[in-house]
């Protein structure tokens, strides 16, 4: 006996039904018909929720640094207490003085440190390290699990001007460290060797500085 059967559909994520109408269908026609779509919807589900899974992490969207291994609160520390007294004497840098900076049109609290072979600053800014990480030629690197980036070598370090380095870190949205070195010598060009000796101080005070702050 030729029967009609009628059923509604209501499709997952709109509010619109889907009515399905079988002319001279059986019972077993619509039940396999039913268990078709069934299957189907079920492998668009899952494969919709394994590209979900595949995406970029949300907690940092379009950042070019890995996560952090955490977020640093730089309104409640002290640039001048980055480095501990073992930690200047090892470095050979005298007491730090406290003052503040412009940075891309913020005010940045910082510290600096003066000694005979280098001269160190700490600045905490109100400004993400992605902005450094657009500049061109700038490198980027680990510090104490914190992604950072290095500037570049053509920054500061013209003809009569002492050897510079300086490393942006990433600590935390919209917030970052930075660290800048000079040899305090003036130079008669742009030294690639004096460059990276600046740099790799730089990475040892920025090191020191983060995991002290990270403790």
């Amino acid at each position: 006996m030729t029967q009609l059967f009628f059923r509604v559909r209501t499709w997952a994520g709109g509010p619109a039904a889907s009515l399905w109408i079988f002319h001279g269908a059986t019972e077993d026609d619509v039940a396999r018909s039913v268990r078709c779509s069934t299957t189907t919807l079920l492998l668009a589900f899952l494969a919709g929720a394994l590209l979900a899974g595949c995406s970029a992490d949300p907690g940092q969207p379009d950042s070019p640094f890995p996560p952090r291994p955490s977020d640093i609160d730089l309104a409640a520390l002290d640039p001048c207490e980055s480095l501990t007294d073992q930690q200047l004497t090892a470095r050979d840098l005298g007491r730090g003085t406290p003052g503040t900076a412009t940075v891309n049109g913020t005010v940045a609290r910082d510290c600096t440190w003066t000694g005979p072979t280098v001269n160190a600053g700490v600045q905490f800014i109100s400004v993400g390290a992605d902005v450094a990480a657009k500049e061109s030629g700038s490198r980027l690197l680990l510090v104490a699990g914190f992604g950072a980036v290095e500037g570049a070598p053509g920054t500061n370090n013209g003809p009569g001007l002492p050897a510079f380095c300086q490393i942006t870190i990433d600590a935390g949205p919209h917030r970052s460290v930075r660290v800048q070195v000079n040899n305090g010598r003036p130079s008669t060009g742009g030294d690639p060797e004096a460059f990276r000796d600046a740099c790799r101080h730089a990475e040892a005070i920025a090191g020191a500085v983060m995991a002290g702050h990270t403790t």
